[in-house]
C-alpha cells in the first residue's frame, strides 16, 4: 500500500512567501508616502511659481501703467516743461527717483518732478506705485534753461511699483526726447520732378538755404541774412515758364510806397505799415535790394533744372521721415482728413487728406504765427483770393524709382520714377501760398492761371519749429530698462 506526503500547516516555505508580501508592502507604501510629500512639493514650488509670476505681472504692468501716464503728462504739458516746480537729486541719495531703494542711480547733475503731484492727484486707485509716489520725469540740465519750443534735451522717466501685498516690485525707465513731427529742411518755394507754370505769377525765393533750419528763430526770421544765393524753382527736368512770372527776393517784393508784402494784413517789420496788396511786385527800384530774377524771357541761377542730384525721395529729403511715419504723426492729432473743407484760419500743424484738397476762393488756411503742413495724396486745387500759410505737399502714394540710382539711400539721386497717379497741383487766381508747394509729381505748364504768388517765408517755418502742434516726444531707441 503505497502512501502520499503532505506539507506540515507551518512549513517555512509559507512562513517565508508571507513575509516577502509584507516587505513588498512596506516598501510601496514607503514609496507611496514618499512620492505624496513629493507631489506636495512640487505642487506648493508650483504655486509659489505661480504667485510669484502673478505678482511679478502684476507689479511690471502697474510700472509701465505708470510710465505710460508719465509719457501722457509729457506729451500734454511739454510746453510748461521750464515752469514745472523740480527738485534737485543730491550726491548718494538712494531714496526714489535718485535712487532705487539701495543705491544711487542719478546725481546731484538731474533733477526730477512727480507726475501725480504736476497733475493735482494722488497715484490712481489700484495702480500701486512704490511709495503712494510718483512716476517721475528725470532731466539731466537746468530745467529753467530748456526752451520748452526749441530744445532737445532729453529727459528720463521712472516708474517703480509694489505689489498689492508688497512683497513683490519692479521698476521700468525710459529715456524720451523731443523730435520735430515734419520740419523741413532748407527748401524752395517750388520744388517738383518737372516744373512748367503759365500765367502770371510770383515766386520770392529762399535767400537762406545754407541756414542750419535750428538756427532760423521766431526772434530773426525776418532778419536773416544768408548766402545770398536765391533760391525759387528746384526740377531734376528742365523748368518751362511761360507768361508773365517774375522771381524775387523777399526784400524786393513792395507794394508802391515801398512797404515790404508778407501778407495782406501784416505790416512791413520796419516801416510799421501795411502794404496796399494789389500793388505788390518784385520791384527793380528799391534801394539795396536785389532786383528780379528769373522770368519766362531769362531763367537765372535762382531756377535749379536738370539737376542730377536730385532727390530721387523728396518726400524723406524733405521730412526725413517715411510717409507712413508722418502719417502716423498726423493720425495721433487726430488729423488725418478726407479732404481740406474744414480747414480755415484756426487751423494748425499737420494734416494729411486722404483724397483731393480743393480750397475755395477766398479762404484762409493757417497764419504766420500758426500755419499748416498740408499733405494730400492725390490732387490740391487752389482758388483765387485763397491764402494758404505753411508748406503744401503732394505726395505721391504709388511712386517707385527706377533705373540705377548714382546716390546712397535713403534719398538716391540722379534716377527717375514711375507712378500710375502722381500728385498734381493746381493755381488759380489771386491764390497766394506763403512757405512752400512741394509736389511728386510734374507741375504742368496748365497747372497755374491767373496772378498767384507763391512766397518763401522763414517765419512760418520757423513757427513750424517753436509750435506745439509740430512736435512730439518719442523714445529713445534701447533706452528702456527694467533693472532694479
Amino acid at each position: 500500500m503505497s502512501s502520499k506526503a503532505t506539507l506540515a500547516p507551518h512549513s517555512p516555505s509559507r512562513r517565508q512567501r508571507g513575509v516577502s508580501t509584507l516587505v513588498v508592502a512596506i516598501v510601496l507604501l514607503i514609496a507611496a508616502t514618499f512620492i505624496t510629500f513629493l507631489a506636495t512639493k512640487v505642487g506648493v514650488q508650483e504655486q509659489r511659481m505661480s504667485g510669484n509670476d502673478f505678482r511679478h505681472k502684476e507689479t511690471f504692468s502697474v510700472a509701465e501703467a505708470g510710465l505710460d501716464r508719465a509719457k501722457a503728462y509729457l506729451a500734454a504739458n511739454r510746453q510748461s516743461f521750464a515752469t514745472w516746480v523740480w527738485t534737485a537729486c543730491t550726491a548718494g541719495q538712494t531714496t526714489l527717483p535718485c535712487g532705487d531703494g539701495t543705491i544711487n542711480r542719478f546725481g546731484a547733475a538731474w533733477s526730477w518732478v512727480n507726475v501725480n503731484t504736476l497733475s493735482g492727484g494722488a497715484a490712481v486707485a489700484g495702480l500701486n506705485w512704490a511709495g503712494g509716489a510718483g512716476p517721475f520725469i528725470l532731466t539731466r540740465s537746468t530745467p529753467a534753461a530748456i526752451a520748452p519750443g526749441t530744445s532737445f534735451q532729453p529727459v528720463t522717466l521712472l516708474a517703480q511699483a509694489a505689489s498689492e501685498d508688497g512683497t513683490g516690485s519692479a521698476v521700468v525707465r525710459q529715456s524720451m526726447s523731443r523730435y520735430l513731427i515734419a520740419q523741413p529742411g532748407p527748401v524752395p518755394p517750388i520744388m517738383a520732378p518737372s516744373v512748367g507754370l503759365g500765367g502770371n505769377f510770383t515766386v520770392v525765393g529762399n535767400p537762406n538755404h545754407d541756414i542750419d533750419p535750428v538756427d532760423v528763430t521766431l526772434a530773426n526770421c525776418d532778419n536773416l541774412s544768408g548766402s545770398g544765393q536765391l533760391l525759387s524753382i528746384w526740377s531734376r527736368s528742365a523748368v518751362t515758364l511761360s507768361g508773365s512770372q517774375q522771381t524775387c527776393n523777399p526784400g524786393a517784393y513792395r507794394d508802391n510806397s515801398g512797404n515790404r508784402c508778407i501778407g495782406q494784413t501784416i505790416p512791413d517789420p520796419m516801416t510799421g505799415s501795411t502794404p496796399d496788396w494789389s500793388q505788390c511786385i518784385c520791384r527793380v527800384d528799391i534801394e539795396a535790394e536785389t532786383a528780379a530774377y528769373s522770368s519766362a524771357s531769362a531763367t537765372l541761377d535762382d531756377v535749379v533744372q536738370s539737376d542730377t542730384t536730385f532727390p530721387g525721395d523728396m518726400f524723406l529729403y524733405v521730412f526725413g521721415r517715411s510717409k507712413a511715419a508722418v502719417k502716423a504723426s498726423a493720425a495721433s492729432a487726430g488729423r488725418v482728413l478726407p479732404n481740406c473743407s474744414t480747414l480755415n484760419a484756426s487751423s494748425t500743424g499737420l494734416y494729411w487728406i486722404t483724397g483731393a484738397c480743393d480750397v475755395a476762393a477766398g479762404a484762409v488756411i493757417g497764419s504766420r504765427a500758426a500755419p499748416v503742413i498740408l499733405v494730400y495724396e492725390t490732387s490740391a486745387e487752389f482758388q483765387g483770393g485763397a491764402d494758404v500759410w505753411g508748406m503744401v505737399v503732394g505726395a505721391d502714394m504709388e511712386r517707385t524709382l527706377i533705373g540705377t540710382p548714382t546716390g546712397t539711400a535713403p534719398y538716391y539721386y540722379d534716377t527717375d520714377f514711375t507712378s500710375a497717379s502722381p500728385a498734381t497741383a493746381m493755381l488759380h487766381g489771386t491764390f497766394t501760398l506763403h512757405g512752400a508747394l512741394i509736389v511728386e509729381g510734374p507741375i504742368a505748364p496748365t497747372a497755374g492761371s491767373g496772378n498767384y504768388n507763391i512766397l518763401y517765408d522763414p517765419c512760418v517755418f520757423a513757427a513750424m519749429g517753436a509750435g506745439s502742434a509740430f512736435d512730439q516726444y518719442g523714445p529713445i531707441a534701447g533706452s528702456w530698462n527694467d533693472a532694479l
